[in-house]
């Protein structure tokens, strides 16, 4: 995907708003986000791969994006959506989260999984909120590997394995990352990895650039 949104304020390359996915895969995809012209109020969000609020039951995995304001982003309420295994490239931030101030922020059933975040501009994630009426914000970074919002205990984004790190020409980690063999096994997802855990990221530690387009 490339010089997608040129016209169109806060979407993405893959984009879905109050839908129930039933399980969709979307993997395997090249992202160039870019920068988004000046064209007055369509300056609001330039996206990557994009599962918005009232959505659910979407598997996002195994993708690489670029740029961008947020390389990923996942709106509450979500439930059974999981991104897994992406790395995210030179992006203001990497995971973007918001719920409408009319909702309360739900994150239980939403899942982060063994994702890398590669260079970004501020944070690895920016999260607007509304929980118990209040609102709230996180713009910072993973917390021993792990999405820390919802600030509510009971509503936290599932998730685990997820690092800062670099990456060498190909889109691989760099030897001696802690990405290497540093993810969870999710079945169905991390099958086939090479060492004694999955990658944490797009690739493999060794591996070529999936086909995409």
């Amino acid at each position: 995907f490339k010089d997608h949104s040129t016209l169109n304020s806060d979407c993405g390359a893959f984009y879905t708003w109050s839908s129930n996915g039933g399980g969709t895969v979307i993997k395997n995809n090249f992202v160039e986000v870019g920068n988004k012209n000046n064209n007055g109020l369509m300056m609001k969000l330039r996206l990557g791969l994009y599962v918005d609020n009232y959505s659910s039951n979407y598997i996002v995995h195994h993708n690489i994006v670029k740029g961008g304001h947020a390389g990923l982003q996942t709106n509450l309420p979500n439930p059974g959506t999981i991104y897994a295994n992406n790395t995210v490239i030179d992006s203001d931030y990497g995971y973007a989260i918001f719920s409408v101030p009319k909702d309360n922020a739900e994150g239980r059933n939403t899942s982060f999984f063994n994702n890398l975040i590669v260079n970004p501009k501020n944070f690895d994630i920016s999260y607007y909120g509304t929980e118990n009426g209040a609102s709230k914000n996180y713009q910072g970074n993973f917390q021993d590997g792990r999405v820390p919002v919802p600030f509510n205990s009971l509503e936290t984004i599932q998730s685990s394995n997820n690092l800062r790190g670099q990456i060498d020409s190909l889109y691989r980690p760099v030897s001696g990352s802690a990405a290497i063999n540093g993810g969870i096994t999710i079945p169905g997802i991390t099958d086939g990895f090479s060492g004694s855990s999955p990658t944490v990221g797009a690739l493999e530690f060794g591996e070529k650039l999936f086909r995409y387009g």
